[in-house]
């Protein structure tokens, strides 16, 4: 997991990522650190008998989250379900974003709180700090976001509809999900398991894009057969597709920049 000055994750967010899979060892760190810091906050530092005086004033302890940067902008938009008799709004999802600005990459929802879609789909993500890049992110249980979001640059008052379909409805065929729109692509391939007895496929397996290391902006599972398919994918950058059986057993595949891409992931 690549980490900007000020990276912050908040103990929802590190469930999320355990209970969908998609963890890397990186984040694995993060969590060991983050406990590593409560333990200590909470017991102080006992390694010593020596005792020295103390000091005549003390600094105040610091209180609450450290700042992250806001705005004036804002972002909004309809979240629908993809169905097989067409497109629904879809209420409860629980709309996020990764914020990069020059120095300091955060999550909208650690530093906001969730916020939900309302009965009709709509949600809003403002005081958003302009000139920032935004990936949206779009979760609820029971679906999966199999399209990524295009990127945004923060400024103004933003509109971005965003889609989820249900993990029964997940199809690893191009003609379920929607076109692609120009300068972005689909990914498609199957997920292999490694074992004593040769490569087999991996059914179920948890696969994603990640444009940034462990915050996914598009999500499926692998089919029966080990296929699986994401959408919304840049064509122009070289990207990373991951792909996990459980919780341990990671695989990472680099895609080159190009048009419509087939490949194989294998998993030890």
């Amino acid at each position: 997991m690549a980490l900007s000055p000020g990276t912050r994750f908040g103990a929802y967010e590190i469930v999320s990522l355990l209970g969908r899979g998609g963890i890397g060892k990186a984040a694995v760190a993060v969590i060991i650190a983050l406990v590593f810091a409560v333990f200590t906050d909470a017991c102080g530092d006992h390694g010593s008998a020596t005792t020295s005086p103390s000091p005549t004033s003390a600094p105040p302890p610091r209180t609450g989250p450290l700042p992250t940067p806001t705005g004036s902008s804002a972002v909004a938009g309809v979240v629908t379900e993809r169905t097989p008799l067409g497109d629904r709004p879809l209420s409860g999802a629980n709309v996020n974003a990764w914020i990069q600005t020059g120095t300091v990459g955060y999550s909208y929802m650690w530093a906001n709180g969730p916020k939900l879609s309302d009965v009709e789909g709509r949600y809003e993500l403002s005081n958003l700090p302009e000139g920032a890049e935004l990936q949206l992110q779009v979760y609820k249980d029971g679906y999966v976001q199999q399209c990524a979001a295009p990127p945004l640059v923060v400024g103004g008052q933003m509109h971005m509809d965003l889609q989820l379909v249900a993990r029964a409805n997940v199809s690893a065929s191009a003609d379920t999900v929607p076109p692609s729109a120009p300068g972005l692509r689909l990914i498609s391939g199957v997920v292999y398991e490694l074992t004593n007895d040769g490569r087999r496929p991996a059914p179920d397996a948890f696969v994603d894009y990640e444009p940034t290391e462990d915050s996914p902006a598009a999500i499926t599972r692998a089919d029966a057969a080990g296929r699986f398919l994401l959408c919304g994918i840049s064509q122009t950058r070289t990207v990373t597709i991951g792909a996990s059986i459980g919780f341990n057993r990671v695989a990472y595949q680099r895609v080159p920049p190009g048009p419509n891409a087939n490949i194989e992931v294998e998993i030890k």
